[in-house]
Protein backbone atom coordinates (compact mmCIF):
# COMPACT_ATOMS: atom_id res chain seq x y z
CA UNK A 1 0.00 0.00 0.00
CA UNK A 2 1.29 3.50 -0.85
CA UNK A 3 -0.19 6.61 0.69
CA UNK A 4 0.45 10.30 0.15
CA UNK A 5 -0.38 12.48 3.12
CA UNK A 6 -0.72 16.25 2.97
CA UNK A 7 1.37 17.62 5.81
CA UNK A 8 1.76 21.40 5.67
CA UNK A 9 4.13 22.26 2.82
CA UNK A 10 5.25 18.66 2.38
CA UNK A 11 3.93 15.42 1.00
CA UNK A 12 4.93 12.28 2.83
CA UNK A 13 4.89 8.84 1.26
CA UNK A 14 4.20 5.77 3.37
CA UNK A 15 4.56 2.11 2.42
CA UNK A 16 2.99 -0.61 4.54
CA UNK A 17 4.69 -3.92 3.87
CA UNK A 18 5.79 -7.26 5.28
CA UNK A 19 9.56 -7.74 5.66
CA UNK A 20 11.48 -10.60 4.08
CA UNK A 21 14.80 -12.23 4.94
CA UNK A 22 17.54 -11.07 2.59
CA UNK A 23 19.16 -14.49 2.29
CA UNK A 24 16.29 -16.47 0.76
CA UNK A 25 13.46 -13.96 0.31
CA UNK A 26 11.19 -15.78 2.77
CA UNK A 27 8.80 -13.83 4.99
CA UNK A 28 9.89 -12.82 8.47
CA UNK A 29 7.29 -14.90 10.25
CA UNK A 30 7.41 -12.82 13.44
CA UNK A 31 6.08 -9.75 11.58
CA UNK A 32 2.65 -8.82 13.01
CA UNK A 33 1.22 -8.08 9.56
CA UNK A 34 2.39 -11.46 8.26
CA UNK A 35 0.83 -13.17 11.29
CA UNK A 36 -2.47 -11.38 10.58
CA UNK A 37 -2.36 -12.29 6.89
CA UNK A 38 -1.92 -15.97 7.77
CA UNK A 39 -5.25 -15.93 9.58
CA UNK A 40 -6.96 -13.98 6.80
CA UNK A 41 -5.68 -16.58 4.33
CA UNK A 42 -7.06 -19.38 6.52
CA UNK A 43 -10.43 -17.66 6.65
CA UNK A 44 -10.37 -17.09 2.89
CA UNK A 45 -9.63 -20.77 2.25
CA UNK A 46 -12.79 -21.54 4.24
CA UNK A 47 -14.73 -19.25 1.90
CA UNK A 48 -15.02 -16.24 4.20
CA UNK A 49 -13.72 -12.73 4.74
CA UNK A 50 -13.91 -10.45 7.77
CA UNK A 51 -15.42 -6.99 8.10
CA UNK A 52 -14.31 -4.98 11.08
CA UNK A 53 -13.51 -1.72 12.78
CA UNK A 54 -11.77 -0.51 15.91
CA UNK A 55 -12.81 1.96 18.60
CA UNK A 56 -9.78 3.91 19.88
CA UNK A 57 -9.57 5.63 23.26
CA UNK A 58 -6.58 7.88 23.98
CA UNK A 59 -5.50 10.90 26.01
CA UNK A 60 -4.20 14.21 24.65
CA UNK A 61 -1.76 15.99 26.96
CA UNK A 62 0.44 19.06 26.89
CA UNK A 63 3.77 17.70 25.66
CA UNK A 64 5.84 19.61 28.27
CA UNK A 65 3.65 19.56 31.38
CA UNK A 66 1.74 16.33 30.62
CA UNK A 67 -1.43 18.07 31.77
CA UNK A 68 -4.59 16.98 29.90
CA UNK A 69 -6.13 19.38 27.37
CA UNK A 70 -9.34 19.38 29.42
CA UNK A 71 -10.29 18.32 32.93
CA UNK A 72 -13.29 16.41 34.17
CA UNK A 73 -15.24 13.35 33.06
CA UNK A 74 -16.98 15.00 30.13
CA UNK A 75 -18.11 12.02 28.09
CA UNK A 76 -20.05 13.05 24.96
CA UNK A 77 -19.98 16.71 26.03
CA UNK A 78 -20.30 18.94 22.97
CA UNK A 79 -19.11 22.09 24.78
CA UNK A 80 -15.81 20.42 25.69
CA UNK A 81 -15.54 18.97 22.19
CA UNK A 82 -15.85 22.49 20.81
CA UNK A 83 -12.69 23.59 22.66
CA UNK A 84 -10.73 20.95 20.72
CA UNK A 85 -12.53 21.11 17.37
CA UNK A 86 -9.55 22.54 15.47
CA UNK A 87 -7.43 19.54 16.44
CA UNK A 88 -10.19 17.03 15.76
CA UNK A 89 -11.10 18.48 12.37
CA UNK A 90 -7.45 18.34 11.36
CA UNK A 91 -7.16 14.71 12.47
CA UNK A 92 -10.32 13.79 10.57
CA UNK A 93 -9.26 15.61 7.41
CA UNK A 94 -5.72 14.23 7.32
CA UNK A 95 -6.85 10.67 8.02
CA UNK A 96 -9.39 10.88 5.23
CA UNK A 97 -6.62 11.97 2.83
CA UNK A 98 -4.73 8.86 3.92
CA UNK A 99 -7.69 6.64 3.07
CA UNK A 100 -8.82 6.12 6.67
CA UNK A 101 -12.55 6.73 7.09
CA UNK A 102 -13.57 7.46 10.66
CA UNK A 103 -17.16 7.35 11.86
CA UNK A 104 -17.44 9.24 15.18
CA UNK A 105 -15.40 11.49 17.46
CA UNK A 106 -16.28 12.16 21.08
CA UNK A 107 -14.88 13.08 24.45
CA UNK A 108 -14.63 10.14 26.82
CA UNK A 109 -15.04 9.92 30.59
CA UNK A 110 -11.56 10.99 31.71
CA UNK A 111 -9.34 14.10 31.65
CA UNK A 112 -8.12 14.75 28.10
CA UNK A 113 -9.62 11.50 26.86
CA UNK A 114 -11.14 11.09 23.40
CA UNK A 115 -12.59 8.23 21.41
CA UNK A 116 -12.48 7.75 17.64
CA UNK A 117 -14.51 4.99 16.04
CA UNK A 118 -13.72 3.74 12.55
CA UNK A 119 -16.00 2.85 9.67
CA UNK A 120 -16.02 -0.92 8.99
CA UNK A 121 -13.66 -2.12 6.25
CA UNK A 122 -12.55 -5.49 4.94
CA UNK A 123 -9.71 -7.88 5.78
CA UNK A 124 -6.20 -6.38 6.05
CA UNK A 125 -7.48 -2.83 5.67
CA UNK A 126 -8.92 -3.16 9.20
CA UNK A 127 -5.48 -3.36 10.78
CA UNK A 128 -3.72 -1.16 8.22
CA UNK A 129 -6.21 1.63 8.92
CA UNK A 130 -5.69 1.21 12.65
CA UNK A 131 -1.92 1.49 12.21
CA UNK A 132 -2.28 4.67 10.16
CA UNK A 133 -4.77 6.20 12.59
CA UNK A 134 -2.62 5.75 15.69
CA UNK A 135 0.50 7.13 14.03
CA UNK A 136 -1.44 9.95 12.37
CA UNK A 137 -3.06 11.09 15.61
CA UNK A 138 0.31 11.12 17.39
CA UNK A 139 2.06 13.06 14.60
CA UNK A 140 -0.69 15.67 14.25
CA UNK A 141 -0.76 16.27 17.99
CA UNK A 142 3.03 16.47 18.09
CA UNK A 143 2.98 19.36 15.58
CA UNK A 144 0.79 21.27 18.02
CA UNK A 145 3.01 20.70 21.07
CA UNK A 146 0.70 17.96 22.32
CA UNK A 147 1.25 14.33 23.25
CA UNK A 148 -1.37 11.78 22.23
CA UNK A 149 -0.97 8.53 24.14
CA UNK A 150 -2.80 5.25 23.72
CA UNK A 151 -1.05 3.85 26.82
CA UNK A 152 -3.57 1.70 28.67
CA UNK A 153 -3.48 3.67 31.93
CA UNK A 154 -0.91 6.50 32.25
CA UNK A 155 -1.59 7.05 35.96
CA UNK A 156 -4.19 6.42 38.63
CA UNK A 157 -5.63 9.83 37.76
CA UNK A 158 -6.21 8.95 34.10
CA UNK A 159 -9.05 6.90 32.70
CA UNK A 160 -8.17 3.61 31.03
CA UNK A 161 -7.75 3.38 27.26
CA UNK A 162 -9.27 0.49 25.34
CA UNK A 163 -9.38 -0.49 21.67
CA UNK A 164 -12.54 -2.53 21.16
CA UNK A 165 -12.38 -4.72 18.04
CA UNK A 166 -15.70 -5.17 16.22
CA UNK A 167 -15.88 -7.87 13.58
CA UNK A 168 -18.25 -9.98 11.50
CA UNK A 169 -17.66 -12.79 9.00
CA UNK A 170 -19.03 -12.79 5.44
CA UNK A 171 -19.18 -15.51 2.81
CA UNK A 172 -18.38 -15.26 -0.89
CA UNK A 173 -22.06 -14.61 -1.70
CA UNK A 174 -22.15 -11.52 0.49
CA UNK A 175 -24.07 -13.21 3.31
CA UNK A 176 -23.30 -12.98 7.03
CA UNK A 177 -23.18 -16.57 8.35
CA UNK A 178 -23.40 -15.27 11.93
CA UNK A 179 -26.99 -14.16 11.30
CA UNK A 180 -29.96 -16.52 11.37
CA UNK A 181 -33.39 -14.84 11.48
CA UNK A 182 -35.06 -18.18 12.27
CA UNK A 183 -33.44 -18.21 15.71
CA UNK A 184 -34.92 -16.35 18.66
CA UNK A 185 -31.68 -14.45 19.18
CA UNK A 186 -30.80 -14.12 15.44
CA UNK A 187 -27.52 -15.98 16.05
CA UNK A 188 -26.63 -18.92 13.83
CA UNK A 189 -24.85 -22.12 14.72
CA UNK A 190 -21.78 -20.60 13.01
CA UNK A 191 -21.96 -17.61 15.37
CA UNK A 192 -22.30 -19.91 18.37
CA UNK A 193 -19.16 -21.83 17.38
CA UNK A 194 -17.26 -18.60 16.67
CA UNK A 195 -18.19 -17.31 20.13
CA UNK A 196 -17.24 -20.68 21.61
CA UNK A 197 -13.77 -20.39 20.10
CA UNK A 198 -13.30 -16.86 21.40
CA UNK A 199 -14.30 -17.88 24.92
CA UNK A 200 -12.17 -21.03 24.90
CA UNK A 201 -9.00 -19.20 23.86
CA UNK A 202 -9.54 -15.96 25.81
CA UNK A 203 -6.73 -16.52 28.29
CA UNK A 204 -4.24 -17.06 25.45
CA UNK A 205 -5.36 -14.11 23.35
CA UNK A 206 -5.03 -11.83 26.38
CA UNK A 207 -1.28 -11.69 25.77
CA UNK A 208 -1.92 -10.21 22.31
CA UNK A 209 -4.83 -7.97 23.31
CA UNK A 210 -3.12 -6.67 26.47
CA UNK A 211 0.57 -6.79 25.52
CA UNK A 212 2.20 -4.52 28.13
CA UNK A 213 2.78 -4.68 31.87
CA UNK A 214 0.71 -1.48 32.19
CA UNK A 215 -2.34 -3.08 30.52
CA UNK A 216 -3.07 -5.10 33.65
CA UNK A 217 -4.07 -2.03 35.66
CA UNK A 218 -7.13 -2.12 33.37
CA UNK A 219 -8.17 -5.79 33.68
CA UNK A 220 -11.12 -6.18 36.02
CA UNK A 221 -11.91 -2.48 36.12
CA UNK A 222 -14.94 -0.67 34.75
CA UNK A 223 -15.63 -1.54 31.09
CA UNK A 224 -12.94 -4.27 31.06
CA UNK A 225 -14.26 -7.33 32.90
CA UNK A 226 -11.90 -10.01 34.15
CA UNK A 227 -14.46 -12.80 33.73
CA UNK A 228 -14.43 -14.67 30.41
CA UNK A 229 -17.99 -14.56 29.12
CA UNK A 230 -20.21 -13.24 26.35
CA UNK A 231 -23.59 -11.56 26.11
CA UNK A 232 -26.03 -10.07 23.63
CA UNK A 233 -25.96 -6.26 23.73
CA UNK A 234 -24.19 -6.51 27.09
CA UNK A 235 -21.22 -4.15 27.52
CA UNK A 236 -20.35 -5.77 30.84
CA UNK A 237 -19.30 -9.02 29.16
CA UNK A 238 -15.94 -9.67 27.53
CA UNK A 239 -17.50 -10.38 24.13
CA UNK A 240 -20.49 -8.17 23.40
CA UNK A 241 -22.60 -9.61 20.58
CA UNK A 242 -24.83 -7.36 18.49
CA UNK A 243 -27.74 -8.98 16.63
CA UNK A 244 -29.74 -6.28 14.85
CA UNK A 245 -30.26 -7.73 11.38
CA UNK A 246 -27.78 -9.20 8.93
CA UNK A 247 -25.59 -6.12 8.58
CA UNK A 248 -25.79 -5.50 12.33
CA UNK A 249 -24.81 -8.93 13.62
CA UNK A 250 -21.22 -8.94 14.82
CA UNK A 251 -18.97 -9.46 17.83
CA UNK A 252 -17.29 -6.72 19.83
CA UNK A 253 -14.10 -7.99 21.47
CA UNK A 254 -13.80 -5.66 24.48
CA UNK A 255 -10.51 -7.11 25.73
CA UNK A 256 -7.89 -5.15 23.69
CA UNK A 257 -6.20 -2.26 25.48
CA UNK A 258 -5.14 1.05 23.96
CA UNK A 259 -1.59 -0.26 23.74
CA UNK A 260 -2.48 -3.24 21.55
CA UNK A 261 -1.14 -3.96 18.08
CA UNK A 262 -4.23 -4.21 15.85
CA UNK A 263 -2.60 -6.74 13.50
CA UNK A 264 -2.08 -9.10 16.45
CA UNK A 265 -5.53 -8.49 17.92
CA UNK A 266 -7.10 -9.40 14.57
CA UNK A 267 -4.83 -12.43 14.17
CA UNK A 268 -5.55 -13.78 17.65
CA UNK A 269 -9.29 -13.14 17.39
CA UNK A 270 -9.55 -14.86 14.00
CA UNK A 271 -7.41 -17.81 15.11
CA UNK A 272 -9.70 -18.37 18.10
CA UNK A 273 -12.90 -17.97 16.10
CA UNK A 274 -11.70 -20.23 13.29
CA UNK A 275 -10.91 -22.98 15.80
CA UNK A 276 -14.40 -22.63 17.22
CA UNK A 277 -15.95 -23.11 13.77
CA UNK A 278 -13.68 -25.96 12.63
CA UNK A 279 -14.12 -27.93 15.85
CA UNK A 280 -17.74 -26.90 16.50
CA UNK A 281 -16.98 -25.56 19.96
CA UNK A 282 -20.31 -24.80 21.66
CA UNK A 283 -20.99 -21.35 23.03
CA UNK A 284 -21.22 -21.35 26.83
CA UNK A 285 -24.10 -19.98 28.88
CA UNK A 286 -24.74 -16.32 28.17
CA UNK A 287 -23.42 -13.70 30.65
CA UNK A 288 -22.02 -16.39 32.94
CA UNK A 289 -20.68 -14.60 36.02
CA UNK A 290 -19.00 -17.80 37.13
CA UNK A 291 -16.78 -18.00 34.06
CA UNK A 292 -13.02 -18.48 34.15
CA UNK A 293 -10.91 -15.44 35.05
CA UNK A 294 -8.59 -13.63 32.65
CA UNK A 295 -4.86 -13.53 33.40
CA UNK A 296 -4.04 -10.82 35.92
CA UNK A 297 -0.48 -10.13 34.74
CA UNK A 298 1.41 -10.17 31.45
CA UNK A 299 3.46 -13.13 32.74
CA UNK A 300 0.30 -15.11 33.38
CA UNK A 301 -1.04 -14.21 29.93
CA UNK A 302 2.19 -15.30 28.24
CA UNK A 303 2.06 -18.62 30.08
CA UNK A 304 -1.53 -19.10 28.88
CA UNK A 305 -0.44 -18.35 25.31
CA UNK A 306 2.43 -20.84 25.44
CA UNK A 307 0.09 -23.52 26.81
CA UNK A 308 -2.49 -23.02 24.04
CA UNK A 309 -1.27 -25.28 21.24
CA UNK A 310 -4.00 -24.16 18.83
CA UNK A 311 -3.10 -20.48 19.15
CA UNK A 312 0.64 -21.19 19.03
CA UNK A 313 0.25 -23.24 15.86
CA UNK A 314 -2.01 -20.64 14.27
CA UNK A 315 0.21 -17.67 15.08
CA UNK A 316 3.43 -19.55 14.32
CA UNK A 317 6.33 -20.79 16.42
CA UNK A 318 8.69 -18.03 15.26
CA UNK A 319 6.27 -15.28 16.24
CA UNK A 320 5.38 -16.78 19.63
CA UNK A 321 9.05 -17.30 20.47
CA UNK A 322 10.05 -13.72 19.59
CA UNK A 323 6.98 -12.14 21.17
CA UNK A 324 7.31 -13.94 24.50
CA UNK A 325 11.07 -13.41 24.76
CA UNK A 326 10.84 -9.69 24.00
CA UNK A 327 8.02 -9.20 26.50
CA UNK A 328 9.90 -11.04 29.23
CA UNK A 329 13.35 -9.51 28.71
CA UNK A 330 12.41 -5.96 27.69
CA UNK A 331 9.31 -5.28 29.78
CA UNK A 332 8.54 -7.76 32.56
CA UNK A 333 12.12 -8.10 33.84
CA UNK A 334 12.95 -4.35 34.01
CA UNK A 335 9.51 -3.13 35.13
CA UNK A 336 8.19 -5.89 37.35
CA UNK A 337 4.45 -6.43 37.59
CA UNK A 338 3.30 -4.57 40.69
CA UNK A 339 0.02 -2.68 40.32
CA UNK A 340 0.55 -0.10 43.04
CA UNK A 341 0.96 3.66 42.59
CA UNK A 342 4.76 3.38 42.56
CA UNK A 343 4.66 1.37 39.33
CA UNK A 344 3.36 4.21 37.15
CA UNK A 345 6.47 6.42 36.71
CA UNK A 346 8.60 3.65 35.19
CA UNK A 347 5.69 2.46 33.06
CA UNK A 348 5.09 5.99 31.75
CA UNK A 349 8.77 6.29 30.91
CA UNK A 350 8.58 3.15 28.79
CA UNK A 351 5.11 3.39 27.27
CA UNK A 352 3.63 6.89 27.27
CA UNK A 353 5.34 8.29 24.16
CA UNK A 354 5.79 4.93 22.46
CA UNK A 355 2.14 3.83 22.62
Amino acid sequence: MFLCLGCGRYKVGEVICEPHWKEDGSYQKASPRYVARKQLDRLSNMGFSVMGANEFEFQVLNEKTLEPVFEGMDVFTSVVMATQESLLYEIDGELLKAGVDTETYQTECGPGQFEITMRPVKDMKIADSAFILKNGVKEICQKRGLLATFMSKPSSRHQMNGTHFNHSVWDCKGKNPMYDPTKDDNLSEFAGHWIGGLVKHSRAITALCCPTVNCYHRIGQRWCPDIINWGIMNRHTLFRVKNTGESGTYVENRLPSGACNSYLVMAATLAAGIDGVLNKIPRPKEADKGGEKLPQTLSEAITALKEDSVLCEGLGEEFVDWFTRVKQECEIDPLGEDKNEDAYPAEREMYMKLM
